[in-house]
């Protein structure tokens, strides 16, 4: 299956072994990255191929390595900014396409569980273990909140809920971080 993004398309594999995930990356095109290497753990392998531009005949990758944890690795998709931006393990990274470079690295306090974009904001809230950070479109942080582990996350207007497993819940205004 084929992803849209901007002129390109996208196509996301699961791997069974790191070598299967690195001899498909070496066959592309223009070029590839690998995240995640040496991890305390190697569970899980994940790549994404990057079809450029309209004739979509070059391919870029990127590979991940995940410690499994049984959380899925996340790719979103930032057209505002030509970045793709991965969540995993306990790392986001942001992608700049078509050029395959390192745009921003942001390491999480925790594992990181999934991405909450925030259009009306223009931001990003990455999800993690015990807390949520807020990035700018270019992976700059804004704020950081980190409490108790984070059992469910809604948007509400101008707030951010937060659920907790041994903690009462809390809201966090979207523009400060800062917890009422």
């Amino acid at each position: 299956m084929n992803i849209t993004f901007m002129e390109h398309s996208i196509q996301l594999n699961v791997w069974q072994t790191k070598h299967e995930m690195i001899s498909f990356l070496r066959s592309l095109e223009v070029g590839y990255l690998i995240l995640g290497e040496n991890p305390e753990q190697e569970e899980a392998f994940y790549t994404v191929s990057v079809l450029l531009g309209p004739s979509q005949k070059d391919r870029f990758g990127v590979g991940i390595c995940s410690q499994g944890h049984g959380l899925i690795p996340a790719l979103l998709l930032q057209p505002e900014s030509s970045t793709l931006m991965f969540g995993f393990n306990s790392d986001v990274v942001g992608i700049e396409i078509p050029y395959g470079t390192v745009s921003f690295r942001l390491g999480l306090d925790a594992l990181f569980y999934s991405f909450l974009p925030v259009h009306k904001r223009n931001m990003v809230l990455v999800l993690h273990e015990i807390g949520a950070v807020a990035l700018n479109q270019k992976g700059q942080m804004m704020w950081k909140f980190a409490k108790d582990v984070v059992t469910g996350a809604v948007i509400e207007e101008e707030f951010l809920y937060l659920t907790f497993m041994d903690s009462p819940p809390i809201r966090v205004h979207l523009s400060t971080g800062i917890a009422t």
